[in-house]
């Protein structure tokens, strides 16, 4: 596995900055996963399967904390809170 984050010039490891700090794949959506290989120059390791990167290049307000659905008979929209943000 790999054992650093692929954004640039991060320097941060995953063992280093303990258990709190959550590691996250790149999407599997082949349009966004080129969008970002651009964004951050990165396009060679974005292609491999165990590109990975850190929360710490988000902002809370980045993460989903909510679902929504709607109940189809009556319309209405359910909100449930997530265990795990997405």
């Amino acid at each position: 596995m790999l054992s650093s984050c692929v954004i640039p010039l991060c320097s941060s490891k995953y063992r280093k900055n303990g258990p709190n700090i959550k590691v996250y794949n790149f999407l599997k959506d082949t349009e966004l996963r080129n969008r970002w290989s651009l964004a951050i120059k990165r396009e060679s390791l974005l292609q491999q399967s165990i590109a990975r990167f850190l929360q710490l290049h988000f902002k809370d307000s980045d993460f989903l904390t909510t679902s929504k659905a709607v109940y189809p008979k009556t319309g209405n929209v359910i909100e449930a809170s997530l265990k795990i943000k997405r």
